[in-house]
Parts: structure tokens; sequence; C-alpha cells
């Protein structure tokens, strides 16, 4: 599969940061690093996710997608089979916020690179009470060979 390479080289740095009853962290989806490089272990991708608690929701959910788009002029793609990209994570009960840190690499270049996070809140019965979608900023990942134009 084209995705190969980077399925091979990707890593998720999965950093589930709890909130303090007194922080409640807003809803949105950063990227929030993003490095280039001519080799692919250089190409890297960091996103962020964090969503504050609702009144009624027990536990809070997040997914991160990754999406690349070879270029201005194409639609973007889900990127499948990227370890810890396209699954939920799960919040401890009662929290007043949930944060969820995801990274990737091995970055395919020329391309641009993105997050869609969702967000999921639910009650303790398991009922789901609200959900939400953003998109973070791209990640630009130029073409590494030199222009010799």
């Amino acid at each position: 599969m084209r995705h190969a390479l980077l399925i091979a080289l990707a890593a998720v740095l999965v950093a589930a940061v709890p909130a303090s009853a007194q922080e409640r962290p807003p809803l949105r989806a950063v990227l929030e690093s993003c490095a280039t490089g001519a080799l692919p272990a250089e190409r890297i991708a960091t996103f962020m996710g964090s969503m504050p608690a609702r009144a009624g929701s027990e536990r809070m959910w997040m997914r991160f997608d990754l999406q690349r788009r070879r270029s201005a002029r194409s639609d973007w793609r889900r990127v499948d089979d990227v370890p810890g990209f396209g699954t939920w994570e799960r919040s401890l009960p009662r929290r007043a916020g949930f944060v969820f840190h995801k990274r990737v690499t091995g970055l395919r270049a020329p391309a641009l690179y993105r997050s869609v996070v969702r967000f999921r809140w639910y009650a303790a019965d398991g009922a789901l009470k609200r959900s939400a979608r953003r998109r973070t900023r791209t990640c630009r990942q130029p073409d590494p060979r030199p222009d010799l134009k």
C-alpha cells in the first residue's frame, strides 16, 4: 500500500492530560507543531484537541483523523492505517475537561496535512449528549527535492 512508509514511520504520542476542577479547557483542535525536512523521519506533525465538560455529561470522547492533500487543487483524503489515529480516546469520569495530544512522523512530501478532531459527551447511562467537530490548521510539507529551474 502507498501508505507503507507513513505507517512504518508513524509514531503516536498519546498524552491524556486530565483537567483539574478549576480548569475548563476550551473546545478546540490545534496544530501544535509542524516540522519539515529532507528525510521522512524529520517530517513531523503534532496535534492537540481539548474539550470542556458539559452539564449532564459523565465522560468525554475524542477522535483524531489525519487527512492529506497532495496539492492545493486536490481534495482532502483521510490517511488510513496510522497508529493512534481513527480511534476514540476516552476521558476518566467526571473531569472538568479533556486534553489529548497526537504526533505523527514520516509524513510524505510534498503534501498538506491536517487533523479533523471529533468530540463527544456521554451521560452516565451511556447516552450521547452532544457532539462537535473541529479542524486544525494545515501542516505543509514542501517537496524536498532541489528546485532546478
